[in-house]
């Protein structure tokens, strides 16, 4: 089978998943009934797969060498956080996550490391005075809480540089990559609204599927991610 082949086969495969998982889900009104959590799994090892079969049809090596270093860490932290529900673990291993796309973003625009410093503590302090109505600190894991302000401000810079990366990529992988990160960003904020949303409050939140619309987003954002290293 040919490689191109290959790869539309794995994509296929995820479709199939993902339409899978997402009815089990909507059905079950369970994100963890039997048989998801491993589906969706599964769903981001092909991912990475996908990230291993660029060889030389990369950009250039530094650029698949950094993909695929962020989707096998991609792979750790999602084994923490959905087959073992390692919420801490999880959400620290998506700090290096974020950490490597943001090189790969930044790696051919070069901004000066004092601008990254501003995005990123600017995206902290968004992010503290966002949730600190919602959290209450007694039912809060303190380091949960911690990892969680780091990986959501290095989340918002991540999308930031990917928006700022347009004259240092490729049109078709430009493309790809914002809307990936637009796609992850939007994934982690119903996870966000998910864990934060109190469910003992009736209002109109209740009515949206934060949890539903977690995996929604976010596996077509590690497919799109995964294919933006391609030429």
């Amino acid at each position: 089978m040919a490689k191109k082949q290959i790869i539309q086969t794995i994509i296929l495969i995820n479709v199939f998943i993902y339409f899978t998982f997402l009815t089990i889900d909507s059905l079950a009104k369970n994100l963890y009934y039997p048989y998801s959590p491993y589906l969706k799994y599964t769903s981001i090892i092909l991912c990475f797969f996908l990230t291993l079969l660029i060889n030389d049809d990369g950009h250039d090596k530094k650029d698949t060498s950094l993909l695929q270093r962020a989707l096998f860490f991609t792979v750790i932290a999602d084994f923490f956080l959905v087959i073992l529900n390692q919420a801490t673990i999880g959400v620290f291993f998506f700090i290096f996550v974020q950490g490597i796309h943001i090189v790969r973003q930044c790696r051919k625009s070069n901004p000066p490391r004092r601008t990254l410093y501003k995005i990123f503590f600017f995206s902290v302090l968004c992010i503290l005075l966002a949730i600190t109505p919602f959290v209450q600190p007694i039912k809060i894991d303190p380091y949960l809480y911690l990892v969680s302000v780091v990986y959501a401000a290095l989340l918002l810079t991540s999308l930031i540089t990917a928006i700022g990366s347009q004259k240092s990529m490729p049109r078709k992988a430009y493309f790809l990559l914002v809307i990936g990160m637009c796609l992850f960003f939007l994934c982690d904020l119903n996870v966000a609204l998910f864990n934060l949303v109190d469910n003992n409050k009736p209002s109109f939140f209740h009515q949206i599927p934060f949890g539903w619309l977690i995996w929604f987003f976010y596996l077509p954002s590690q497919i799109l991610l995964s294919m933006s290293g391609y030429k």
